[in-house]
């Protein structure tokens, strides 16, 4: 059953005792399945898993309303349905840019050099509904690199990346001075864990470092971190592609190291030309930066109409694709499956023996086979005309 809000009852379920009519599970896509107990092959009741296709979900550049691995478009999906979702009107929704970031999920990268193309993101996962709206948002966030700012009475989708600079702050604009933080040690890594469910092991709990411990990058960030390892694991559960998990963790791994700065001020009128999420540049001679690429964080007016600028350091460096290493193979048991047994070999001979002083024609039966799987044959045979079977 798939859902529908008009589904019937499942005929498989009706036939037991504890299911009626009216169970109808409408809304809820299921398996109705009937199992008969054999004791020479079930030892208990088997588990049953399915891969299943998610929501249909719209596309504003297409208008169209269709299945889709897009996180974008799960996203949108998630925030404006009234049943499981936020259940917001599509007016509140910024099209515009939800449409931009689809494009940029989808574009195109080579997994691996030599490798094929894959997308950049994509959304492969289970949404718990009975979590908190925030927590699910977050969720989806994370595995496209994503943020959602409100602004104009609109949210906006922004997949973090290198953009060109929509303003520049100056001495012109800038009207306070500076208030400048750091990197936290705590926020600083040398080395990043991102655990997925792979695709490639049949969806089995897996990780994937950046950088790996043998790198000439790991090296130098332990050297310039006093040979103090720096490391953090972050969860991707909509993630299932080994290189999207990869690079996901390089982007953070990089960001933590080489764009920590963040800077805030007041700024004239003019600031509220950006939106958050835009990459603007700064010329000072305070700080002496000249030109230097920041990403705007928040905006807010105050009374007199002056502007809280908060930005975060932006560095074009640690966004590129790496597809510098092809997955390694899975460390998992490779053996046959025990259910599958090769057909043997028959070889069907007969030679005459003497018993009882009688000639006796004797049938031989010579079996053979490579499958380790294996222990024995039992062996029937029938004459020519006859419909029953006997043991050998």
């Amino acid at each position: 059953k798939l859902g529908a809000d008009t589904q019937t009852a499942s005929s498989t379920l009706t036939a037991a005792p504890s299911w009626g009519s009216n169970d109808r599970l409408q809304g809820l896509a299921y398996l109705g399945i009937r199992l008969e107990f054999n004791q020479d092959v079930f030892s208990s009741i088997p588990q049953i898993t399915a891969d299943v296709k998610g929501r249909k979900v719209f596309d504003p550049r297409t208008s169209t309303t269709a299945y889709s691995t897009n996180p974008a478009l799960a996203l949108r999906d998630y925030l404006t349905n009234d049943r499981y979702g936020k259940g917001l009107d599509a007016s509140l929704i910024d099209d515009t840019s939800f449409g931009d970031a689809a494009d940029a999920c989808e574009q195109q990268v080579a997994s691996y050099s030599g490798g094929p193309d894959i997308n950049r993101f994509d959304i492969h996962g289970v949404i718990d509904t009975g979590g908190s709206i925030f927590n699910n948002v977050k969720v989806f966030l994370s595995g496209m690199q994503g943020m959602m700012p409100f602004q104009n009475g609109q949210y906006r989708l922004i997949i973090e990346d290198d953009y060109d600079s929509s303003f520049a702050f100056n001495t012109d604009n800038i009207i306070s001075g500076f208030k400048i933080a750091g990197a936290d040690k705590t926020k600083k890594y040398n080395k990043v864990t991102a655990k997925f469910a792979n695709y490639d092991t049949n969806y089995q709990p897996d990780s994937v470092i950046w950088p790996d411990a043998d790198s000439a990058d790991y090296q130098q960030f332990l050297a310039d971190d006093n040979n103090i390892p720096l490391e953090t694991e972050i969860n991707l559960p909509t993630v299932t592609s080994y290189y999207q998990a990869r690079n996901i963790a390089k982007t953070l791994c990089l960001s933590s190291r080489l764009a920590s700065l963040q800077v805030s001020f007041v700024a004239t009128p003019d600031a509220l030309n950006c939106a958050v999420g835009d990459i603007v540049t700064i010329t000072h001679p305070t700080p002496a930066w000249d030109g230097k690429e920041f990403r705007v964080l928040s905006l807010s007016i105050n009374y007199d109409a002056t502007v809280n600028v908060s930005l975060a350091e932006h560095n074009p460096t640690i966004y590129p694709w790496a597809d510098d290493k092809e997955e390694p193979e899975s460390f998992a048991s490779n053996l046959p499956d025990p259910l599958t047994v090769a057909n043997p070999s028959l070889t069907i001979t007969d030679e005459l023996r003497a018993f009882n002083e009688e000639a006796i024609t004797f049938l031989i039966a010579d079996l053979g086979t490579g499958d380790s799987f294996v222990e024995r044959f039992e062996v029937q045979a029938r004459k020519a005309g006859d419909t029953e079977f006997v043991n050998m």
